[in-house]
């Protein structure tokens, strides 16, 4: 007998965050000055915060100026620092017709401020040359995405999750060991309940 789908009240509220310039859909980008590490993607829940938030799915896509190694890192975020000042703000965007309040986390591009780094989750290496020069192919390739942590991976296991009540959440930290420009684009899916 085939499985019943399931009814829209029984589904969770589900959201996603696209990190990228607010004006316009272009990437964020980061002059690094030189090798170093940046949070370039908060989502962070207040300790007042009545719901669950898990992730479930991080996309990262990054593009550079020059030749470098970039480390994409997925770290949980503690307590002791909030993400503060975002470069923008991100607004998440419900998925799917479904009634309900805003999503309570924070979604922060590129924080003044960054949240204390707790445990690695994930990590992706990328060995780059230039890759913003305009492609001479036609059609161009599109920039490809990677997932950085995807729970449809491993369905068996316990979502991240920043809990009701407790002031915690996660990063994609970008690690470079070079003087480049760095422009990324995250993608962030969460359901909170």
């Amino acid at each position: 007998m085939p499985k019943k789908a399931p009814l829209n009240q029984d589904l969770l509220a589900t959201y996603s965050a696209v990190y990228r310039l607010a004006s316009r859909p272009y990437g964020l980008s980061k002059a690094t000055g030189g090798a170093g590490r940046f949070q370039f993607a908060t989502i962070y829940h207040a300790a007042t915060a009545l719901r669950d938030a898990h992730v479930r799915r991080v996309q990262v896509a990054i593009e550079t100026s020059g030749a470098a190694i970039i480390w994409a890192d997925f770290v949980k975020l503690t307590s002791a620092v909030t993400p503060a000042t975002g470069n923008p703000a991100i607004t998440p965007s419900p998925i799917g017709n479904q009634p309900g309040s805003a999503a309570e986390a924070t979604c922060l591009a590129l924080p003044t401020t960054g949240g204390t780094e707790g445990a690695l989750i994930e990590t992706v290496e990328w060995n780059l040359g230039a890759v913003g020069a305009a492609p001479t192919t036609n059609p161009p390739p599109p920039l490809v995405y990677v997932d950085l942590y995807n729970h449809l991976n491993d369905p068996e296991t316990l979502l991240p999750a920043m809990r009701a009540g407790k002031a915690e959440g996660f990063a994609v930290v970008l690690d470079v060991n070079a003087a480049v420009t760095v422009v990324a684009h995250v993608i962030i899916t969460f359901s909170e309940q």
